[in-house]
C-alpha cells in the first residue's frame, strides 16, 4: 500500500509493517484547531513534548521520561529546546485554504470532494 501523495506529513507505514520510515524525523509534530476558534500544536522530540495553547500561547515544555503526568512546566529552565520546538511549530505547518485557522467553519463537510 502506497501513502497517497498529497499529504502534508510523512508516511510511518513502513514502521507499521516493521520496516523502516522512508523520511525519518526526529520529532513528531500534531496540530488541532484548523475550523475552529483555538488552534493548538504539539511536538515530541525524544523525551521533551512541546504544547501551544492557542496561536499566541506560550509554549509548555515538559520532560516525559521524568514528568509523564505533564504537571512541571520547564520551558523556563530549556529556552533552546523551547526556541527549537517554536521553529519545529512555525515550520511543519502545512497550511490549507480549506482548513483556515481560527475561522469556525460552518458550512459542508469538507472532507468531500468538491465540484
Amino acid at each position: 500500500m502506497r501513502a497517497p501523495r498529497n499529504i502534508d506529513g510523512i508516511s510511518v507505514l513502513g514502521a507499521l509493517a516493521g520496516d523502516t520510515i522512508k523520511e525519518p524525523r526526529n520529532y513528531l509534530y500534531w496540530d488541532y484547531g484548523h475550523t475552529r476558534v483555538r488552534y493548538d500544536q504539539a511536538v515530541r522530540m525524544g523525551a521533551w513534548k512541546g504544547i501551544r495553547l492557542g496561536e499566541e500561547g506560550e509554549i509548555q515544555l515538559y520532560h516525559l521520561g521524568k514528568d509523564i503526568k505533564e504537571k512541571n512546566n520547564v520551558a523556563d529552565q530549556y529556552p533552546d529546546i523551547v526556541r527549537n520546538i517554536d521553529e519545529i511549530m512555525e515550520t511543519a505547518h502545512e497550511p490549507d485554504e480549506r482548513y483556515p485557522i481560527g475561522e469556525e467553519y460552518t458550512g459542508d463537510p469538507i472532507w468531500r470532494k468538491q465540484q
